[in-house]
């Protein structure tokens, strides 16, 4: 039994969770088929769905995974059936992914992907592989993913390729959000903690700034010219992180100020800016 990550091991409970029935014709409506158009698929799709050897077949029952947005990282899962037999030691790889494509594995078995129950595709079972794909932001529209398939039936070993659909879709709206709005600072060396949340599928490289206004002094760690985020430079859809950096505020009189901040970041091979503020409270000694 294969191992997922976290977010691999939430999508092995959903599909524990459903029936087989449930499960195959969810699959179809992601695909854009009604369960009763699965055969007219299956045969249209036939040469690339389709890997026979000594008696057994193995077929491809995804045609089409669900849609992901150009940027994102995400699992996506392919539905496997074998027919005539017992398809064992079953792996699969991707085969000359696109340009700017990463591909991961489940860590346990690490270059390759397997199936969720067991490394078998016993007579009539249908199954799934699951494989990561982080999609670059200038994707087209939809891409053609090559998957290349490998068993034993008997004493053969088998190799056979597939194909299947990962439709792509772009992202709009804001890339991030500022989440912290106010801190608090007094003295010569006072470390304040700037709060966002990630809205893009993916930042790379983040950095962020300040402009003090005249008698407030701004360092960053390690005496860099910029700070970064506590966790890494990247900044995911839905994750949360902050950035650092210390105020000298003893030039100044108590009061309110505003200081103004600057993101700048990667979205690939664009470059991305963000502007925004944060309200400083010098409070009275």
């Amino acid at each position: 039994m294969q191992h997922l990550t976290p977010a691999g091991r939430h999508q092995r409970i959903a599909f524990a969770k459903a029936s087989f029935v449930t499960t195959v014709a969810a699959l179809l409506l992601i695909s854009g088929m009604s369960p009763a158009a699965a055969q007219t698929t299956t045969a249209m799709g036939r040469r690339s769905g389709m890997g026979m050897g000594n008696g057994v077949t193995v077929r491809l029952l995804t045609a089409r995974t669900g849609a992901v947005v150009a940027g994102d990282s995400v699992w996506i899962q392919v539905l496997w059936e074998s027919r005539g037999g017992d398809a064992k030691d079953f792996k699969v790889t991707v085969k000359n992914p696109e340009p700017g494509w990463e591909i991961r594995y489940p860590e346990n078995t690490g270059s390759y992907t397997s199936l969720m129950a067991d490394a078998t595709l016993s007579n009539g079972e249908i199954d799934f592989t699951a494989i990561h794909i982080t999609v670059p932001y200038e994707t087209p529209g939809s891409v053609t993913l090559g998957l290349t398939a490998t068993y034993t039936s008997g004493r053969r070993s088998h190799t056979k390729d597939f194909t299947v659909r990962v439709p792509v879709t772009s992202f709009t709206g804001t890339d991030l959000a500022q989440v912290t709005t106010t801190v608090t600072a007094d003295g010569a060396a006072t470390w304040v903690d700037i709060g966002f949340l990630g809205k893009a599928p993916r930042l790379d490289d983040v950095q962020m700034t300040v402009d003090p206004p005249s008698g407030i002094v701004v360092a960053y760690p390690a005496g860099r010219t910029f700070t970064s985020l506590a966790h890494d430079a990247r900044l995911e859809d839905g994750e949360s992180d902050y950035a650092a950096f210390r105020l000298d505020v003893s030039g100044v009189a108590p009061g309110t100020y505003e200081l103004p901040i600057q993101v700048t970041y990667a979205k690939d091979v664009t470059a991305g800016t963000w502007n925004g503020t944060v309200t400083l409270q010098v409070p009275t000694p």
